[in-house]
């Protein structure tokens, strides 16, 4: 018995979802110190400022680099009609390495990372 598209994406979502959870409970509980969520939640000093000032920025930036990517990933391939496409193929890797190469090289010593990541899209 063949499922349909609908079918397969509900389940895929619907499998995924709680992936994604678990993966942020992991990112919140995870760190370099440890960590009481529960005196967290409650506002208890200094679990909540890490909890709320470094760790969920973290996650939350986490996954929306996640969902830009892939999207990105979408958007290649169907603008290349080629589900396989990556931008290996497209040559943008290289182009993002070939810059930020020419600006390292440049400026003779080390740049910060924002001005990496302009580099790269230049």
């Amino acid at each position: 018995m063949r499922r349909s598209a609908a079918a397969r994406a509900a389940l895929a979502v619907a499998i995924l979802i709680p992936v994604v959870a678990l993966a942020a409970v992991v990112g919140l509980s995870t760190g370099a110190g440890a960590l009481s969520l529960r005196d967290a939640l409650h506002g208890r000093e200094p679990d909540a400022t890490v909890l709320f000032r470094l760790r969920v920025p973290r996650v939350l930036l986490a996954a929306e680099v996640g969902a830009a990517l892939s999207v990105a990933g979408v958007a290649l391939q169907a603008l290349l009609r080629n589900p396989l496409a990556d931008p290996f193929v497209f040559g943008l890797s290289g182009g993002a390495a070939i810059g930020i190469a020419i600006v390292t090289v440049a400026s003779g010593s080390a740049i910060g990372a924002a001005a990496a990541s302009a580099a790269s899209f230049a």
